[in-house]
């Protein structure tokens, strides 16, 4: 129950800032979120997780901050390109 309402919360939190968030920006937002304490190795590894269902992928920048998108975004934008 615990790691299904964390996921939710990353998922919820990417979906309010348009798909997309910094890492530790997603870090904070999630901890402000969850009724109940969480670890950011926890955040981490329930991104990790998600990253392997294919819901969201992290983007490292050319600065080296990591940003985590959602793959709804990703798969939207793809399709766009390849209809036009």
């Amino acid at each position: 129950m615990h790691a299904q309402n964390l996921k939710q919360a990353i998922l919820t939190c990417l979906g309010a800032n348009d798909g997309e968030m910094e890492m530790s920006s997603l870090v904070r937002h999630v901890t402000q979120t969850l009724p109940f304490p969480v670890h950011a190795k926890e955040i981490s590894d329930s991104i990790s997780n998600l990253e392997q269902k294919d819901a969201v992928k992290k983007v490292r920048s050319s600065s080296g901050s990591v940003t985590v998108v959602l793959q709804k975004k990703v798969s939207h934008g793809a399709g766009l390109l390849h209809n036009g």
